[in-house]
């Protein structure tokens, strides 16, 4: 069973990226390139889900960067309290990259 973040990433990315290949799939379909008058909205409409999938890609890295750094804390013997507080301060960090991705998903749509 997936964790609710593993959710959150898969269906953002799953979302994300189909939203930007079924756009480019049916491009042509639907207005011919030569008849486009507001080519940039297309293009802005592509970039603002690729910002989505690398927020979420960095919040991955980083993630999984903040819990080895939790382990080598505690491994340390270092006040459990001190490495909770830290473990804490990177989470805050990683709420952040997670709130941008959400959003650049949204304002993509």
């Amino acid at each position: 069973m997936l964790s609710s973040e593993e959710w959150f990433d898969k269906n953002l990315n799953f979302i994300t990226g189909g939203a930007i290949l079924l756009s480019i799939t049916f491009l042509d379909k639907v207005v011919p390139n030569r008849e486009a008058v507001w080519k940039w909205t297309l293009v802005a409409a592509w970039f603002i889900p690729v910002l989505a999938l690398i927020f979420n890609l960095i919040a991955h890295r980083r993630s999984s960067h903040n819990q080895m750094i939790t382990l080598v804390e505690l491994d340390r013997d270092e006040n459990e309290d001190v490495a909770f507080k830290n473990a804490q301060e990177r989470n805050r960090r990683m709420d952040y990259l997670t709130l941008g991705a959400m959003w650049s998903m949204v304002c993509g749509f």
